[in-house]
């Protein structure tokens, strides 16, 4: 590769290659969050023939770019995360238990499937984030009288639309 060099960082596990001014990283896991990473060698990519752009040129060669990862016999995720996946994603997963990613947006196979691999972390990412807890709160006794007050004022406003028919006849 022309033009490519690596960088080397001791506090940084994966090596860095840098071509044609684009940074690739050729680390062997897919970090989703602190404590959950992926090993790159549990996932599966396919291509075939893509409906996107790029014209007769797409007739003929295989730029559609399929990510599959073996849901059930991962050794990544733990069973809570498994299930959690699987209730979120259950769109994207086949009866074999794969879950599937496919991106076909670019001409090269290249790019889709980069495309592939931020959607997959992406999706992951979402699922398996902590949901914060819902911290109950007081509605303020201001608020209380409000409502009631606004109650008793719609209530008085009914009231003077109503006509008593017994006390008409008197009038």
């Amino acid at each position: 590769m022309d033009g490519a060099f690596f960088i080397r960082n001791p506090q940084i596990l994966p090596v860095l290659l840098i071509f044609k001014g684009e940074l690739l990283n050729f680390s062997s896991m897919i970090h989703i969050n602190s404590n959950t990473a992926i090993p790159e060698n549990e996932l599966n990519f396919t291509a075939s023939t893509s409906s996107g752009p790029g014209g007769q040129h797409v007739n003929r060669t295989n730029t559609k770019v399929t990510l599959l990862f073996d849901l059930e016999n991962s050794q990544s995720l733990t069973r809570q995360q498994k299930d959690k996946i699987h209730r979120s994603l259950a769109n994207r997963i086949n009866n074999d238990g794969m879950l599937s990613i496919s991106s076909q947006e670019y001409k090269s196979q290249y790019s889709n499937k980069k495309n592939a691999l931020e959607k997959f972390e992406y999706l992951l990412r979402q699922v398996l984030k902590p949901h914060k807890k819902r911290k109950h709160t007081r509605v303020p006794r201001s608020e209380k009288r409000k409502r009631l007050q606004n109650k008793k004022h719609r209530g008085e406003k009914k009231k003077l639309r109503h006509v008593d028919w017994k006390n008409m006849r008197d009038v």
